[in-house]
């Protein structure tokens, strides 16, 4: 598979031949719904807790005595029915949501999400990225790339994701504030990420070094 490759102000320079193991494979849905749901429950913080019955300020006073009435039978006002009482198996803030995946399952899922955005015109290849040292400088110089994604579903303002093989301080502490862009490292990227963010946009050097993983382990 071939992918455009822009330089910094959107011409094009040429293309470059990917790995279609990891850029053209096919779309396996059902894999990854099973992941992104894994890393989604793995950012639950578990911090959510609701009073029980002893934690509600009211009196412990029974209702109304447990006989004769015709009503009910009923005990204090701190019971889930009444307005004002307890959460009946409500959260306790000591939940885990922590859940696990193989790495075949996750990394079969982030070459089936880049093979879908690749399909789509949604990724951006650019030669490199110059020296920046303010957020400033930064956005001018991704404006370019901003309206350089064929699609007629990309929106003008869409988030986007920035790929560089090697990230210095500079260019990090650029891109913290950034709004719009995500900086990450290749060995960073999941499925969830790609997916959360609508245009993907890479360095040439980056692009040989995702799914690198996954081969060493076969040649070893």
């Amino acid at each position: 598979m071939k992918l455009q490759v822009v330089d910094i102000k959107g011409k094009k320079t040429g293309v470059i031949t990917v790995d279609d193991t990891v850029w053209g494979v096919k779309a396996k849905p059902a894999l990854v719904s099973q992941v992104i749901r894994v890393y989604r429950s793995n950012l639950r913080h578990g911090s959510a807790w609701s009073k029980n019955r002893s934690d509600v300020n009211r009196t412990g006073r029974k209702m109304w005595k447990q006989k004769g009435t015709g009503r009910a039978r009923h005990g204090d006002r701190t019971a889930p029915q009444f307005v004002g009482g307890a959460k009946a198996h409500g959260p306790t803030g000591q939940e885990n949501y922590k859940l696990r995946i193989n790495q075949k399952m996750r990394r079969g899922a982030l070459r089936s999400v880049l093979s879908d955005v690749a399909r789509g015109g949604r990724v951006i290849v650019i030669d490199s990225l110059p020296e920046v040292k303010k957020t400033r400088e930064l956005v001018k110089v991704l404006a370019p790339l901003r309206s350089n994604l064929r699609g007629a579903k990309v929106r003008p303002c869409a988030a986007a994701l920035l790929v560089v093989d090697k990230p210095n301080e500079n260019l990090v502490l650029a891109g913290r504030n950034l709004n719009g862009f995500t900086l990450v490292r290749p060995e960073e990227l999941n499925a969830l990420m790609v997916l959360e963010n609508e245009r993907l946009v890479i360095t040439k050097a980056a692009v040989k070094l995702i799914g690198i993983e996954g081969r060493r382990k076969k040649e070893l």
